[in-house]
């Protein structure tokens, strides 16, 4: 399950990770660390509230976040790509506040090579 799609919600506005994807997370570290071939694709993501800039600046802080925890984990650096999309790939509209926070992502898939 760990080698599959997964998602991590932020708070509106901030790149911290919340503390309940940091089980899954450190899954995915174990994962980097158990198959030393293993790639990790980090996308972030928004909400489309605020500028086009600030929020492709927000998504990609909020990549980063995660990649730097996995690295912190045991996953090499090296085997990570970590970009910020901003508001351009939203998961649902941006119509209601329950929408809006699962836009409110970064999203990875990981590939045993």
């Amino acid at each position: 399950a760990a080698a599959s799609t997964g998602v991590v919600r932020f708070e509106r506005a901030r790149a911290e990770l919340d503390r309940a994807s940091l089980p899954m997370l450190d899954k995915v570290a174990r994962v980097g660390r158990a198959c030393p071939k293993a790639t990790i694709d980090i996308s972030g993501h928004t909400d489309d509230e605020g500028t086009p800039e600030r929020n492709a600046n927000l998504a990609e802080r909020r990549a980063r976040a995660v990649a730097q925890y996995l690295v912190r984990g045991g996953f090499s650096a090296s085997r990570i790509k970590a970009e910020g999309y901003g508001e351009t790939r939203p998961a649902v509209p941006n119509d209601t506040p329950q929408h809006m926070a699962i836009n409110r992502r970064s999203e990875f898939v990981v590939r045993a090579e």
